[in-house]
């Protein structure tokens, strides 16, 4: 119900934005408290921002799923593509993602006697998963965008319980776009402020 609720407003707005672009354009620029300077500037921020957390998290995360894939072949686990979907669910998930996948995996393996397939899969986890981990985000996220990993987490823990899946994304969206707009209303009125209290003195 939630997501029909969702669409159907982004429907709406979709619509107005595709009848009317100028005018909705004017409206909004007319309302928003800062400069011109600071809104091309706003705009480039949301830009790299959009294109860090809505292209480069979910390519790190597909990415280490078909590493953490291959091991699951390499070691024969049981169900290897459902792991391989966890995984790259868990891998938008900073620091502990990884682990969502593959420390189950290693406790069933482990209940199922399969000893050397169960050490096995979780050294592979800890050494190539984690390690390509960093390596691919440094990477990735150099081309486009750097969005620190605490702000992911923070994102997430409050994007899941706000727009449930989808918050993995847009979690950390809000996030950055809050710290922009914090950054930017500090340029234009904390300059403002301090121009003024040096006016007073003299």
């Amino acid at each position: 119900f939630n997501v029909f609720i969702s669409l159907g407003i982004l429907l709406f707005l979709l619509y107005y934005m595709l009848k009317s672009p100028k005018q909705l354009k004017e409206s909004l620029l007319e309302y928003i408290p800062l400069s011109n300077k600071n809104l091309m500037t706003l705009g480039k921020e949301i830009d790299s921002v959009v294109r860090s957390n809505a292209i480069a998290i979910p390519l790190v995360a597909l990415a280490q799923g078909i590493i953490a894939l291959i091991g699951f072949y390499i070691f024969g686990v049981d169900n290897p593509l459902f792991w391989f979907v966890i995984v790259t669910i868990g891998s938008m998930i900073p620091f502990i993602g990884t682990f969502i996948g593959i420390f189950p995996v290693f406790v069933l393996s482990l209940a199922n006697g399969e000893d050397f397939q169960a050490w096995g899969i979780l050294l592979y986890g800890i050494l190539v998963v984690g390690m390509t981990d960093n390596v691919i985000r440094l990477f990735v996220l150099k081309q486009l965008d750097s969005t620190h990993p605490l702000i992911t987490l923070i994102g997430v823990l409050i994007g899941i319980p706000l727009f449930g899946f989808v918050g993995l994304i847009f979690g950390p969206l809000i996030i950055n776009l809050f710290l922009i707009i914090v950054k930017i209303y500090k340029q234009q009125y904390g300059i403002q402020k301090s121009t003024k209290q040096n006016e007073n003195k003299m």
